[in-house]
C-alpha cells in the first residue's frame, strides 16, 4: 500500500521549518491526513551535543514543531 503524503506549510522565520531562517533547520514536514507527521532530515554536525550525537534540544524542537 502506497503511503499518502501531504506537504505541510513552512513559515519564514521558524527555527525548525523557516525557509528564510539561515540559522535554522529549514526542514519540511509531511502528513498522511490522519495520524502521522514526518520529515526526512539529517541534522547538521554543528547541531551536535556529544560528537556524533544530535543535540537533544534540536530533536525536541523538531518533535514540538508539528502535529497531525
Amino acid at each position: 500500500m502506497e503511503k499518502v503524503a501531504y506537504r505541510q506549510p513552512n513559515s519564514n522565520r521558524c527555527f525548525v521549518c523557516g525557509i528564510k531562517n539561515s540559522s535554522g533547520l529549514q526542514s519540511t514536514f509531511y502528513d498522511n491526513g490522519i495520524d502521522e507527521v514526518w520529515t526526512e532530515y539529517t541534522i547538521p554536525e554543528y547541531f551536535q551535543g556529544y560528537p556524533g550525537v544530535a543535540h537533544g534540544g534540536v530533536v525536541a524542537a523538531m518533535l514540538d514543531d508539528r502535529k497531525a
